[in-house]
């Protein structure tokens, strides 16, 4: 058996073959290349230490003590005293200016947030010394006020308890109701039922109702479908799906995969006939909605959980590294969230708050749930989001508050005005993403009081708001007592991700206007501090950085250095692993071993796929045999560098800058290209696909355009939409396609994406075939110079 050593230089472009074995390593020079370009961001960092200042300083303290003992000596005590203040002053006001003049603008902003985060400490100690879950807290609502409304959906009023003229709309009697069932059929306390159900009441009710009883509650994106639904329902481990009927479809599509122990129940919508006289049409076994009927409502006790820091719900995150991550959010976690908002945005139990977002995310199903749950809010629920009757909703439900996202806010400024623009009685809006060059207008044109915009990851453990209407701002860090609330902007290495560190060994703060990015301190026994991450450790292992401001302390970091992710496709008889590592890296590899060992079926094979990754900081080696024999190829040290890019300025007031990586945003969800590229190459036999987005004007976000290799012209266009379809959710299905016979490569094989994207869709520049995706037919049309003008002008709505 001949043996094969493989050497590649800092460009990957020599290998010298033997017989024997093969290697495939970075050199030394190229490996320390890292290690001195961290060096010297270090040095520079620490070469601004402003010894001037400080010198300075020192002989002023100095005089400032001499020019008191001279009055001590040849006046009085009480004439040192004197001198001593009105030269502390003067001290004061020479070297420490701005600090004074950023206190005496930021003081009242932050004393009063501090209220605020006292008051939600106190809320927060009380329920978890009453060992209350979420279904104990909305129970002490129901007591306080049965009768007021919970919900308002369509011409349905749902009460928290009961109504004398309506027995049919409930919360707390569907919820438990729910919870008779779902106990009726075996869920018990630590079990996971998932629900994927649309807006509408009912959907908190059945989640509410198992939680109940100790079970865990994903809460599954309506849009997802094939492999996303799949590993959606496989990551949280579910032991019972309970789904809405209009999802059947999905569901039988997935059906054979499904591990047969899960349960699904399907509900319908409709009004529950719950009289002993009823005749009930029972349309399959797992009819939920017909079970429901057919109990009687469970009496109420205390929920069977671990109390109110033990796990709640499941909420997935968009995926911007892949496929959808389940967050854990714990009963602590929501009431954190929503109480934040409550009190910092000076909410009211009284309000009637609107609410279009859908309940399966963390804003609307934890934020605006919490509005209700914890503080007896009523909450208008919508299917579906519409900009036309966004503010004539807001009148017809005598709505004083609404929650939006931020591409919602620029459809609503989009369309005509109208004289309901300010018949509303909206003081409040509320949720994030509000960009600042329609800020002004939005809030102009529609007599908007008060915005209070926040951010926060899903899964971490620090939300920031804007309490004060300051225009751009997602938030602020106190400059006068940051201690209270530990949060604040790290520096980081642009390329990798990781934080500079000083000489210490420690993190570094980003000084006022300069980027960086947003960290929360982790303190796990504060429920407002506490990090519980996603289901899979691992992912959550990569949140957290150590060593922050002392040595031992941890920190959730809104930047994701990950690993590299494998993704597993079946091409006839083999498995194709595609192996995604920062940007389009990537490696294909056939068949599959554990502990991120691959194997190869042949030297040509592997030489065709071997990326040229950067040989700093990563590093690749490779050991097999030849032909007959398989490969094998390790991959060490792949990361790539994921997250949002904030600044804060002098006053600490945040402002949302970029967004790194490999992602993109669209119809207000994360579109993660790597996991797009991956089901279209499936679909598509296996041809090199990239994906990145482009800007329409006038829209929000970027729209996903794909780049395909079609070397044949043999690419079938409308069976690819029909195929995307099945496996990747509305939002993250490309809306142009085009169509190429290479794909452009850098030294290090990625993919180049900037020169596309650049290039966009206009077919004047690019020469390409181009397609755009009808939202009428659902199939690609070709796109000319006619429908480019017609989308840039906005007549072809996309």
């Amino acid at each position: 058996m001949a043996a094969i050593d493989i050497t590649v230089d800092n460009n990957m472009n020599k290998t010298d073959i033997n017989n024997q074995k093969f290697e495939l390593k970075a050199t030394d020079a190229d490996l320390e290349k890292g290690d001195l370009k961290k060096e010297k961001q270090r040095e520079e960092s620490e070469s601004t230490i402003p010894w001037s200042k400080i010198i300075i300083g020192m002989l002023a303290l100095g005089v400032l003590v001499a020019a008191c003992a001279v009055t001590w000596v040849f006046q009085d005590w009480q004439t040192s005293l004197q001198v001593l203040a009105i030269l502390a002053v003067v001290y004061c006001i020479a070297f420490y200016w701005r600090w004074l003049y950023v206190a005496a603008l930021t003081a009242p902003r932050d004393f009063s947030a501090l209220w605020c985060y006292i008051k939600i400490l106190w809320l927060t100690r009380n329920f978890t010394n009453k060992k209350w879950s979420m279904p104990d807290i909305f129970h002490q609502m129901v007591l306080k006020h049965p009768t007021k409304a919970c919900f308002l959906f369509e011409d349905e009023t749902w009460t928290f308890k009961q109504k004398s003229n309506n027995e049919k709309f409930q919360v707390e009697d569907y919820s438990l109701r729910s919870s008779a069932v779902l106990k009726s059929e075996g869920v018990k306390r630590g079990d996971t039922v998932a629900v994927m159900i649309g807006n509408c009441p009912e959907m908190p009710a059945i989640w509410l109702g198992a939680t109940r009883l100790g079970a865990v509650a994903p809460l599954i994106n309506t849009n997802q479908t094939g492999n996303t639904l799949l590993h959606s329902i496989n990551v949280a481990k579910c032991d019972v799906v309970i789904y809405s009927d209009e999802f059947a479809a999905a569901f039988q599509d997935i059906a054979k995969e499904l591990n047969p122990s899960i349960k699904l129940y399907k509900f319908t919508r409709r009004p529950l006939n719950t009289s002993p006289d009823a005749v009930r049409v029972v349309e399959t076994s797992n009819d939920f909605t017909a079970m429901l009927e057919s109990v009687t409502p469970a009496p109420w006790s205390q929920a069977d959980s671990d109390g109110f820091n033990a796990k709640l719900l499941y909420i997935y995150t968009s995926g911007t590294t892949g496929l959808p991550k389940a967050a854990v959010i714990s009963s602590s976690r929501m009431v954190f969230m929503a109480s934040g908002v409550h009190y910092l945005g000076s909410l009211r139990a009284s309000d009637v708050i609107y609410c279009p977002m859908p309940l399966y995310h963390s804003a609307g199903g934890c934020i605006t749930m919490g509005q209700a749950f914890i503080f007896g809010c009523t909450i208008v629920l919508k299917t579906k989001f519409s900009a036309s009757a966004y503010f004539p909703d807001c009148i017809k439900y005598k709505a004083t508050v609404a929650h939006y996202i931020g591409e919602m806010c620029r459809y609503v400024l989009a369309t005509p005005p109208a004289a309901t623009d300010r018949q509303h009685k909206v003081r409040t809006v509320y949720g994030n993403g509000m960009r600042p060059a329609i800020w002004t207008d939005f809030v102009k044109r529609f007599n908007i009081k008060k915005v209070v915009e926040f951010y926060g990851a899903t899964e971490g453990n620090a939300n920031i708001v804007n309490i004060n209407n300051r225009t751009g701002a997602i938030g602020f860090v106190s400059r006068i007592i940051p201690a209270v609330y530990p949060i604040a902007i790290l520096k980081v290495d642009p390329e990798t991700g990781d934080p500079i560190r000083d000489k210490k060994g420690l993190c570094q703060l980003a000084q006022p206007n300069q980027p960086g990015v947003f960290i929360g301190k982790i303190k796990p026994n504060n429920p407002s501090r506490a990090f519980l991450g996603y289901v899979d450790k691992d992912a959550s292992d990569k949140k957290i950085v150590r060593d922050v401001f002392t040595f031992g302390d941890s920190a959730f970091i809104s930047v994701n250095a990950s690993d590299l992710n494998p993704h597993i496709t079946r091409t006839q008889d083999k498995e194709m692993i595609s192996l995604l590592g920062q940007g389009d890296e990537f490696i294909r590899i056939i068949h599959i071993n554990s502990n991120y060992t691959y194997s190869i079926l042949d030297l040509n094979h592997l030489l065709q796929y071997v990326p040229k990754l950067p040989v700093t900081p990563y590093s690749i080696e490779l050991t097999g045999h030849h032909e007959s024999q398989l490969y094998t190829a390790k991959i060490n040290n792949i990361k790539t560098f994921l997250g949002d890019i904030l600044m804060a300025d002098e006053l600490g007031y945040l402002f949302f800058m970029d967004r790194t990586g490999d992602t993109f945003r669209w119809r207000g969800e994360n579109v993660s290209t790597t996991e797009v590229e991956s089901a279209i190459s499936r679909v598509a036999d296996q041809r090199d696909a990239v994906v990145y987005g482009v800007e329409i004007p006038n829209t929000d976000g970027r729209a996903g355009m794909c780049g395909i290799v079609d070397t044949q012209g043999s690419l079938d266009l409308e069976k690819l939409a029909k195929d995307i379809a099945k496996d990747l959710p509305k939002y993250a299905r490309p809306i142009f396609i085009r169509i190429m016979t290479s794909v452009d490569m850098t030294g290090t094989f990625k993919m180049r994406k900037i020169d596309l994207q650049k290039e966009g869709y206009n077919p004047s520049i690019v020469k390409d075939k181009l397609f755009y995706l009808d939202p009428k037919t659902g199939k690609y049309v070709p796109l000319g110079n006619e429908e480019y003008e017609k989308i840039i002008s906005g007549q072809i709505r996309l």
